[in-house]
């Protein structure tokens, strides 16, 4: 998450997403925002506010710029486990996306597969119809299933091509957080796409 867009509406949209998912349990997020981008001086310290306004806590050692630590800090973050990267789930290497092997390694840690992972995404063209942008959100939730991944993602704003998407190993508490969300919210069933993998 770059700084100089953080206190925008989907901030506060993520703290919601995280309280209904799993109300009164612990939060981590890796907010994919490394030490060798420059911190605008009127966002500093920008960890400790996104930290703050979001309620979480920050994955330990989750700043380093390399890579494979990024996957290592989350893979070790025994908490349910907020990724905001700038652009969000996709095939792309780099600070703006989460990869789907990224996503699934993560998913299988053995300390996460009881907890659920979110995923801020708006990796999608704005110029779609939301016909086409509900068939992007749908066939990424395909990958995931394919791969034995319990994955939901929801249309928070199809108008400018943005969802969330939780996922988990554990079906039990994938689909207990899911219902309690839907149940919760009253949301229209329309904008919540996907369902519990299908083993074997």
């Amino acid at each position: 998450m770059k700084p100089t867009l953080f206190g925008e509406s989907r901030d506060m949209a993520k703290r919601q997403f995280m309280q209904l998912l799993a109300p009164n349990e612990r939060w981590s997020a890796h907010p994919m925002w490394y030490d060798q981008r420059p911190e605008p001086a009127a966002y500093a310290p920008f960890l400790a506010r996104y930290s703050a306004v979001l309620g979480v806590g920050i994955v330990r050692d989750g700043e380093a710029p390399d890579r494979n630590a990024f996957v290592e800090a989350a893979q070790a973050c025994d908490t349910h486990l907020l990724l905001d990267p700038d652009i969000g789930l996709g095939d792309n290497v780099g600070n703006e996306h989460v990869t789907y092997d990224e996503f699934v390694r993560i998913l299988n840690s053995p300390g996460r597969q009881n907890r659920l992972t979110l995923v801020y995404d708006q990796g999608y063209a704005r110029g779609q119809n939301q016909a086409a942008f509900r068939q992007r959100v749908d066939s990424k939730l395909q990958r995931l299933r394919r791969r034995h991944v319990h994955a939901v993602a929801y249309l928070a704003e199809p108008t400018l091509k943005v969802c969330f998407i939780w996922a988990s190993m554990d079906a039990a508490i994938f689909t207990t957080a899911t219902r309690m969300m839907q149940q919760e919210t009253c949301f229209p069933a329309w904008r919540f796409r996907g369902r519990c993998a299908r083993h074997g």
